[in-house]
C-alpha cells in the first residue's frame, strides 16, 4: 500500500506491542521445557507449546545502525552463551498516531515448527512470510503461524525488514559509497538475507533447506514479485507466493530515485549536497529516526544491483528465477483504498478521482455508476481491478510462459471474517462504500486466523481448503486438491482462475469479470490512486 500504509500503521503498532507481552508471558511459564537449537551463530533456546516450538527473535543480519544505516545488511553477531528466543524483539520502526515507534535493531525472525508429542517434524516444507504495510509499516511478529505449521505440517517463520526511508530512501551520495554506484532497496536485501539465514540454518529446526517456500501479501506480495525478477534472490528459494502485491509495476529508475531522495534530504532533513558527498553521508546518518520518518519513501528501484530492469520487463523476458508461482488478489481489492480518498464523489465525477490511466469516458461505460449502490462503490471496483487484480494477472500470463507451474486465484468472500487476530479496526467502514472482500481479507484464511467468534461453516471450510493448497504448494509445488476441488495450471490461453469462494470454481472467467481487456491496455501501475 502506498498512500493506505500510512493509514494503517496503528493498526499493526497496537497488535504488535499486544502479542509482544502475550508471548512473554507463555514463554516465561513454559522456560523449564524449553527446546534448544544450535545455529551458526550459536545455541538458541526456544518455546515449547502444545504441538508446536516457536524461536522468537532471532537475528538474521547485524543491527542495521551507526555507520550501517542505509547499507547492506551484513552477518549477525555470534550469541555470547545461549541466545533467549523466548520473545519478540523489536519491530522496525514505524509511523504511528503515537509518534515514530520501534528500533533500528530491528533485523530478527520468528520460527515455527510442527512438534507432535513434543518432537520437531524433521525435514519438513519451509514458509518464509513478508508481512504487508505499504513498505512503511508492519511487523512479521503479529502473525502466528503456529496453526499454519501444525495444520500443514511445515515450519514458517515471519521476519521484519526495513521499512520507509530507512529501507528504500537513494542518495547520490550514499551510492558513492557503493562500487558499483547504488542506493536503496535495503528492505528487499534484508529479506534476501533473511532467505539466507533460514537456507543455512533451517534444517536444525526442522525445515527442509531445499524447500523453501516465500509468501507475501500487499507490500509483501511486491516483495515477491522482486525477488522473482532480483538476480541477487538466485538460489534463495524455490517456490513463491504473491497475494494481492501487483501494485508497484513501473518501478523508477536509481537516477530518478537519487534526485528524489537528494531534494528530501536538501528540503526536509537539512543535508545539502553542496557540502560533499562524505559530508552528506555523515548528515544522513545523524538523523534522528523521528527526522528520517518524516518523508514518505515507500518503493524499490531499478538501482542496478537488486533489480536490473521493472518486474513487468523480467517477468515478459524471462530474466528471472524461474520457481512455481501462486498468486492472485482479493475479488474487491480497492474498497479500502477509495475509502481513503476525499469526497463528495457523483455519478458525473467520480472517474476524476484516483489514477486510473483511462479516459473518464472509458472508465464510466465499464463501471457506471448506476449500476452500482453509490459512485463510490464504482470507482472501487475500478481501483482494485487495475492498481491490483489486472496487473497481477499481467504479470503471471508471462510468467507462466516460463514457468509451467504457475496458479492464479480470486478470493471473494463478500462478507468475510475480521482479521482482528494481526490487524485489530481494519480495514474500518464508510457510510457509501461495502468493503466486501477487502484487501488483506484473505490473510486470516490462509493462516488459520480466523477468531473462534467469526467461525462460520462455511468460512472454516473455505480457511481449510486454502491451507490445504498452501500446504500442497509448499510440499510439492502445486495446489493440488482440497476436497474433490482441483486446482489447475494458469497459462495465458485458458486462464484457468480458482474462485476460492463459495463455492471453489476453478475455471473462473476471472478475465472478464475485472474487465482485465480494458486494464492490459493501461500503463503498469506506479501507485494505488
Amino acid at each position: 500500500m502506498m498512500n493506505g500504509g500510512k493509514h494503517m500503521a496503528a493498526l499493526y503498532v497496537v497488535l504488535a506491542v499486544g502479542m509482544l507481552s502475550t508471548i512473554d508471558t507463555v514463554a516465561q511459564a513454559k522456560q523449564e521445557a524449553s527446546p534448544i537449537v544450535e545455529t551458526t551463530e550459536g545455541e538458541a533456546r526456544g518455546v515449547s507449546n502444545e504441538g508446536y516450538q516457536a524461536f522468537l527473535g532471532i537475528p538474521y543480519a547485524a543491527p542495521p545502525t551507526g555507520p550501517l544505516r542505509w547499507k547492506s545488511p551484513e552477518r549477525p553477531a555470534e550469541y555470547d552463551g545461549i541466545y533467549d528466543a523466548t520473545h519478540f524483539r523489536s519491530i522496525c520502526p514505524q509511523r504511528s498516531i503515537a509518534g515514530v515507534i520501534g528500533s533500528e535493531d530491528c533485523l530478527y525472525l520468528n520460527i515455527y515448527t510442527p512438534a507432535p508429542s513434543g518432537n520437531p517434524v524433521k525435514k519438513a516444507p519451509v514458509i518464509v512470510w513478508l508481512h504487508g504495510g505499504g513498505y512503511s509499516t508492519g511487523t512479521g511478529n503479529v502473525f502466528d503461524l503456529s496453526s499454519l505449521a501444525t495444520s500443514q505440517g511445515v515450519v514458517a517463520v515471519t521476519i521484519n525488514y526495513r521499512l520507509g526511508a530507512l529501507g528504500y530512501l537513494a542518495h547520490p551520495a550514499l551510492s558513492a559509497e557503493e562500487s558499483p554506484r547504488r542506493s536503496g532497496n535495503y528492505g528487499i536485501q534484508d529479506m534476501q538475507a533473511a532467505l539466507r539465514w533460514v537456507r543455512k540454518n533451517i534444517m536444525r529446526f526442522g525445515g527442509d533447506h531445499k524447500n523453501v517456500t516465500i509468501v507475501g501479501e500487499s507490500a509483501g506480495g511486491n516483495a515477491v514479485y522482486m525477488l522473482l525478477a532480483s538476480l541477487g534472490s538466485e538460489d534463495l528459494f524455490d517456490k513463491a507466493v504473491a497475494q494481492s502485491g501487483a501494485y508497484l509495476r513501473n518501478q523508477p529508475s536509481l537516477q530518478a530515485a537519487e534526485a528524489a531522495g537528494a531534494a528530501i534530504a536538501t528540503t526536509r532533513y537539512n543535508c545539502p549536497q553542496e557540502s560533499g558527498e562524505a559530508a552528506t553521508a555523515a548528515c544522513l546518518r545523524s538523523l534522528t529516526l523521528a527526522t528520517v520518518l518524516t518523508a514518505s519513501v515507500t518503493q524499490p528501484i531499478v538501482d542496478g544491483k537488486v533489480l536490473v530492469e521493472t518486474t513487468p520487463s523480467a517477468f515478459a523476458s524471462g530474466r528471472f528465477n524461474r520457481v512455481p508461482v501462486m498468486a492472485g488478489s482479493t475479488h474487491n481489492e480497492g474498497t479500502f483504498f477509495t475509502s481513503l480518498l476525499p469526497g463528495p464523489m457523483t455519478s458525473e465525477n467520480y472517474t476524476s478521482f484516483g489514477t486510473l490511466n483511462m479516459p473518464a469516458a472509458e472508465v464510466a461505460a465499464r463501471y457506471p455508476a448506476s449500476a452500482y449502490p453509490t459512485p463510490e462503490q464504482a470507482l472501487a471496483e475500478a481501483v482494485g481491478d487495475y492498481h491490483m487484480f489486472c496487473g497481477a494477472m499481467q504479470d503471471v500470463d508471462d510468467i507462466s510462459d516460463h514457468t509451467p507451474d504457475t496458479f492464479f486465484y480470486d478470493w471473494d468472500d463478500p462478507n468475510p471474517a475480521s482479521p482482528a487476530a494481526f490487524a485489530p479496526g481494519y480495514p474500518g467502514t464508510h457510510p457509501r462504500i461495502d468493503m466486501l472482500a477487502f484487501h488483506a481479507g484473505d490473510v486470516a484464511y490462509w493462516f488459520g486466523l480466523i477468531l473462534p467468534a467469526d467461525r462460520t461453516p462455511a468460512r472454516a471450510a473455505l480457511s481449510a481448503a486454502m491451507m490445504s493448497y498452501l500446504g500442497n504448494f509448499a510440499r510439492t509445488g502445486q495446489p493440488g486438491s482440497a476436497g474433490s476441488v482441483t486446482w489447475q495450471r494458469y497459462n495465458r490461453n485458458t486462464r484457468s482462475v480458482m474462485y476460492l469462494g463459495y463455492p471453489l470454481n476453478p475455471t473462473y472467467n476471472a478475465f472478464q469479470a475485472h474487465q482485465c481487456e480494458l486494464w492490459y491496455s493501461a500503463p503498469p501501475s506506479q501507485s494505488l490512486f
